[in-house]
């Protein structure tokens, strides 16, 4: 992925020097679409290479807790689907029907409990004590409560990175301008005849 990366800001980098001098606008654009380029483009190296990595890590991050999400979400469904009970004809538990005809009267609306198994469904039955009856053994809620927490955990880390990659994004964009923008920047400084300090700053823009 690090050689991928690289590759790309290599590449906007040449075709941006191919343009001539770099405008602020032009170095905006370069560095929203891959972060570092308007820096490398500007002749900023470092900077260049910390929004790089800056990347790097966020968009693997992003994946990582992307794919443990993803597995993690598969095991609490295969959990349930496995424990839990939704149908049958064992005559010593109540159906999903019967279970749903339980609950609607004492703890939710009919709408609250989806018939499918999906979505609230698989949220509710780790969380109303009045279900723990349903599966095999009646702690068995509370670790399948824990494996969704671990997911949802595993959800906010992922949503988490993908803002940081956002963030990186606009910050190298808005980095790369300012400083096209002030390249023609010099400061002249001394002492007069007087001994006075006096200071003076040129500011070409582009």
């Amino acid at each position: 992925m690090k050689k991928h990366a690289t590759l790309i800001l290599t590449v906007v980098s040449l075709w941006a020097a191919a343009q001539g001098d770099v405008t602020p606008g032009r170095a905006f654009l370069y560095s929203l679409f891959v972060p570092g380029a308007g820096q490398r483009a500007n002749g900023e190296e470092v900077k260049s290479g910390i929004f790089l990595m800056t990347e790097i890590i966020c968009f693997s991050g992003a994946m990582f807790f992307s794919n443990q999400h993803e597995l993690s979400e598969k095991r609490f469904v295969s959990f349930a689907d496995t424990h839990f009970y939704y149908a049958g004809s064992d005559p010593d538990r109540k159906s999903y029907t019967e279970m749903w005809e339980y609950l609607k009267d004492r703890v939710y609306a009919k709408s609250n409990l989806p018939y499918e198994k999906v979505g609230e469904y698989y949220e509710l039955i780790g969380k109303l004590p009045e279900l723990r009856q349903f599966w095999d053994d009646p702690a068995q809620q509370d670790l399948y409560y824990d494996m969704r927490q671990d997911s949802n955990g595993y959800y906010k880390t992922m949503n988490a990175f993908w803002g940081a990659l956002i963030v990186n994004h606009l910050a190298s964009a808005v980095d790369a301008f300012i400083s096209a923008k002030s390249d023609g920047v010099t400061v002249r400084g001394g002492f007069g005849p007087d001994g006075s300090v006096g200071i003076s700053v040129d500011v070409m823009l582009r």
